[in-house]
């Protein structure tokens, strides 16, 4: 059985680069998604299918919020998606959150799945792996694939499989040391993504801010929303699709990480090694720092509405619609959004 899309009641439409937004009852909850049989013992990345992702967001802003369209509480976004399929044991533990502020999860080795739920629910479907949860100072840890006398190639296709009601704590972290994890629908004040070896997918994350860092191994973010996002890349790869942010900052020491159909207000690339794509639309400006990588940015309006500007560049050759900087500022010298772009020994290339 597919997930079913609910239809969110729209009062109000407008376009912002490739995006569309749409007011929405406050009271309006994102939709949560019923128990889905076992498929298969691993989730497959190629498995999760986001298709048609269209974000919605209130457009009034909240008291005491500076990303109003950002806010966690208050974005909707609907997408087709298909997740991975499990079969529960009918053992999930039922856990009562009175008190707990924050979640953090460690995935040492095997599989994890957190899902939008109605309650906090955590259910082992190994008979192999085990898990452990305790509370400190108001933080829930928990922490699955303990197991001492057992390979780490020794599970069974089992799951560590948890379902987060909406907005229940203020900050939510997942580490993957080795295996997989998936996070998709949830919705939280400060999220902390890390991957050390394995995979991370991460589908829907609505968050006022998010971070995700990749020291190695792969991830793949897709419909996100976060008022503030952070990426670092020691090594390996970052997928990002359909993100909304205010203010995005990605950063590069040895991976790469390829960006496509995003929206930010500001943008931040740092790329010391490895290679950096952006596609989409930077409404207030961007930053642009690489040393040995290339950076390529096709934004979804003319570059003649930027103002592009090289400092501190050497041995790098930075063009813009094919055209080198220098000629391309004497032929366009009135745009308004600033793009300032510092490279060495690094390429650069513009195109919109």
């Amino acid at each position: 059985m597919k997930y079913e899309e609910k239809e969110q009641q729209q009062y109000a439409e407008m376009q912002v680069g490739d995006f569309q937004y749409a007011a929405v009852r406050d009271d309006k909850a994102p939709p949560s998604r019923p128990a889905k049989k076992k498929k298969s013992p691993l989730m497959v990345a190629g498995g999760l299918i986001v298709a048609g992702a269209a974000i919605m967001v209130v457009g009034v802003a909240g008291a005491g919020h500076s990303y109003s369209r950002y806010d966690a509480d208050t974005a909707v976004m609907e997408t087709t998606f298909v997740a991975e399929e499990y079969e529960l044991t009918g053992n999930a533990e039922i856990v009562d959150m009175t008190g707990i502020t924050g979640v953090n999860i460690i995935c040492n080795v095997g599989q994890v799945q957190i899902v939008s739920g109605d309650s906090f629910t955590i259910e082992n479907t190994s008979d192999v792996l085990n898990f452990t949860r305790s509370v400190t100072d108001g933080v829930m840890d928990i922490e699955y694939g303990i197991n001492s006398d057992e390979s780490v190639f020794d599970h069974d296709g089992g799951m560590l499989y948890i379902t987060v009601p909406n907005m229940i704590v203020d900050n939510f972290d997942v580490t993957v040391n080795l295996g997989t994890a998936s996070v998709s629908d949830l919705s939280c004040g400060t999220v902390k993504l890390n991957l050390n070896a394995g995979e991370l997918s991460v589908y829907n994350l609505k968050a006022d801010n998010a971070s995700v860092t990749v020291n190695a191994g792969d991830a793949h973010l897709e419909g996100c929303t976060a008022g503030s996002f952070s990426g670092e890349i020691a090594a390996g790869d970052m997928d990002i699709v359909d993100l909304l942010s205010a203010d995005l900052s990605v950063s590069s020491t040895g991976g790469n990480c390829d960006m496509s159909n995003v929206n930010a207000d500001t943008l931040n690339i740092g790329c010391k090694a490895g290679d950096i794509s952006y596609s989409g639309a930077i409404e207030s400006g961007a930053d642009i720092n690489v040393s040995m990588g290339d950076v390529e940015l096709n934004l979804n309006r003319s570059p003649s509405e930027y103002s592009i500007k090289e400092t501190g560049s050497k041995m790098s050759d930075v063009t813009v619609n094919g055209e080198y900087l220098s000629d391309f500022v004497r032929e366009n010298s009135n745009g308004t959004i600033p793009i300032t772009i510092s490279a060495n020994m690094s390429d650069v290339e513009i195109n919109g």
